[in-house]
């Protein structure tokens, strides 16, 4: 042990504090001696001496991010997870913290890495560290069963391999055993289990691991394609609608404030436009955003008319009345964005889902059109609140969609004003490097669909001077 011990000592005094490195000679020295002495009996002593190297971001040749010291110890962690995965008894404290070694030095040596780039990056990401089947199975649901109460373990494992460096093959295959993992029957449950207690108790690792770390890299991935999307929201947009079902009864019989279950209904609206968006492999990220169709519409159109006493409950009209201030600017769900959610902001969530819903499909529009609720309701709701309310504007547009020409002609709710202010959004929204209108309206693309829509003829000049000067600043049509 002492000997093992002394070379990471040595490395030790040779860091450099300022310059935060390690000489890449010392790094190499250290690991050809590691490597040359790495047997069934020195294994825990050397990774735990690995685990412990202040750095791996050395000065000099970084060549050590490929030295066959790494394939010794990743094969070593893939022996614990089969262990883990073999049902005898659990995994002992000694080979959790094995696991927790090998990880910790892993996850450095992939950081430093990705700081690197090049060749390295990829020889050790996508050749090194490639995806055993053994963490497929871990993932999909057996590992979380042995690791019940080393949550954080199973999750450091996650973060090693869902990593955008992975091979093409790799992330193919891990994107099914995460689809197993949610889908699967255990994993809905659990799931469910876990929204209910976004606004209830602290989030054990595991209900993070379902609700943002495993659908968002279902949804963000690029196999979410079409043809994979209607799969998958079949599945999981009914379960949506029973879960909305029980929240929003439970807000509507709410006597107090903290009964309404703010974050999980933030959560479920904001998964329903997340799920309708997809893209498609010849396409790049940035272009996703946009919606062709609208999966499961009529189940969708259920969920909205759900949704609708929400926007006039009366605790949420007393925080918007109160002037409540909220960011709107972002459509995600993580561990940051999904607790502690204002009133303003789920509303402001619930209306972009609607304006997302009558913008996809014509069919839809014109449903809603012929059903007078809504717009009824929009109507109570911008009586409620103040004209500075960031939501406004979102209101001012999906009510633009809805108002008939008639509605126009009899100055339904001031709809020239309407309109008007979205033409001023537009000049804001285009003049932001985002795309998004100070006022909170939304992003630029939305508000130009809605005045194309709107059947006012009076404005249709000033609104095409409108699109041409967006059209060849932004050339988003």
């Amino acid at each position: 042990m002492s000997s093992l011990l002394s070379t990471i000592e040595q490395l030790e005094l040779v860091y450099d504090e300022e310059a935060k490195t390690i000489s890449s000679d010392q790094l190499k020295a250290a690991f050809d001696y590691y490597a040359e002495r790495f047997t069934p009996n020195t294994t825990v002593e050397i990774i735990h001496s690995l685990s412990k190297i202040p750095t791996l971001k050395s000065s000099g040749n970084s060549s050590y991010l490929t030295h066959p010291i790494i394939s010794l110890v990743y094969g070593r962690l893939i022996e614990s997870v089969k262990k883990a995965l073999s049902g005898d008894d659990s995994l002992s404290i000694d080979e959790i913290v094995l696991m927790e070694n090998c990880l910790h030095f892993l996850l450095k040596l992939v950081e430093a890495a990705r700081q690197e780039g090049g060749a390295l990056e990829d020889q050790l990401c996508r050749k090194i560290l490639q995806v055993n089947e053994s963490f497929l199975e871990f993932i999909q649901h057996d590992g979380w069963k042995t690791m019940e109460n080393h949550e954080q373990t199973m999750n450091k494992v996650v973060e090693l391999l869902a990593r955008p460096e992975i091979s093409v093959e790799d992330d193919l295959r891990l994107y099914d055993a995460f689809v197993r993992c949610v889908n699967s029957s255990d994993g809905i449950i659990d799931y469910l289990e876990a929204v209910k207690r976004l606004d209830t108790t602290l989030l054990s690792e595991r209900d993070k691991f379902l609700l943002f770390t495993n659908f968002n890299y279902i949804l963000e991935n690029t196999r979410y394609t079409t043809e994979f999307q209607k799969e998958f929201v079949t599945l999981w947009v009914p379960k949506y609608e029973h879960m909305l079902k029980e929240l929003l009864s439970v807000a509507a019989a709410a006597k107090e404030d903290e009964d309404l279950q703010l974050n999980a209904i933030k959560y479920l609206v904001t998964n329903l436009i997340l799920m309708q968006r997809t893209i498609e492999p010849e396409e790049n990220y940035s272009s996703r955003g946009q919606t062709n169709d609208f999966v499961l519409k009529d189940e969708c159109s259920v969920i909205i008319k759900m949704l609708l006493p929400l926007l006039t409950n009366r605790h949420i009209l007393k925080d918007l009345m109160e002037g409540e201030s909220a960011e709107l600017k972002v459509l995600y769900n993580n561990i940051n964005s999904t607790t502690g959610v204002t009133a303003t902001f789920v509303i402001w969530i619930v209306l972009k889902l609607i304006l997302m819903f009558l913008n996809v499909n014509g069919d839809c529009l014109t449903y809603e059109k012929q059903d007078e609720k809504l717009k009824e309701t929009l109507l109570e709701l911008m009586k409620q609140i103040n004209d500075d309310n960031p939501i406004k504007v979102s209101i001012y547009n999906i009510l633009a969609l809805l108002m008939s020409e008639q509605d126009i002609k009899n100055e339904l709710s001031n709809a020239k004003a309407i309109i008007g202010t979205l033409i001023t959004c537009i000049h804001d929204a285009n003049e932001h490097p985002e795309g998004e209108s100070a006022r909170g309206g939304g992003n630029l693309s939305d508000l130009m669909v809605t005045l194309k829509e709107t059947e006012h003829d009076i404005l249709c000049t000033k609104i095409a001077y409108i699109y041409m000067r967006v059209y060849t600043k932004s050339g988003i049509f």
